[in-house]
Parts: structure tokens; C-alpha cells; sequence
């Protein structure tokens, strides 16, 4: 704990709390989609969603959406994922 920057320790505690995840996923911007697979979106403010996709995995949706998520809006957003991963 003591060799993590209080940036990185606010992330993780942004990624546990119980408002982050929503829906069929414990990650953010992740559902089950009626196939079986797994979808990525990002709502914006003023638009509906950025759909990304169906992915294989949970966990492919979710970085999938950590990347996206980043690219449009910046580092400082919560993600899944911390973002040196």
C-alpha cells in the first residue's frame, strides 16, 4: 500500500464502489448481450451510447471500454482497469 500513489489508490476505490458497476457485469459499460456474448458501450453526455462491440469475454469488454473510454475522455475517468495494465 505504502509504494501506491494516492491517484492509483483513488482509482481502485472509485472502481469498488457499489454506484461503478451496473447491470450483468461487475464492470462498467459491460452487459450480457441476449446472444451470450458480451457488449461494450459508453454513454455520453448529450449522445445516447458508443457502441463498441460484442466480445468473447467479460473481461475483453471491459478493457475494450477502458481503452475507449480513455481515448475520449481522458485519464483521469474512471476505468475497470488501472490504465498501466
Amino acid at each position: 500500500l505504502l509504494s501506491t500513489s494516492l491517484e492509483e489508490l483513488i482509482m481502485a476505490l472509485r472502481r469498488q464502489s457499489q454506484g461503478f458497476a451496473r447491470g450483468s457485469s461487475g464492470y462498467r459499460g459491460v452487459t450480457l448481450h441476449p446472444t451470450g456474448r458480451w457488449e461494450a458501450r459508453i454513454g455520453l453526455p448529450g449522445q445516447k451510447h458508443v457502441y463498441l462491440g460484442l466480445f468473447e469475454t467479460e473481461v475483453e469488454a471491459a478493457r475494450a471500454y477502458d481503452v475507449k473510454l480513455v481515448e475520449l475522455r481522458g485519464p483521469s475517468m474512471a476505468t475497470n482497469f488501472a490504465i498501466s495494465n
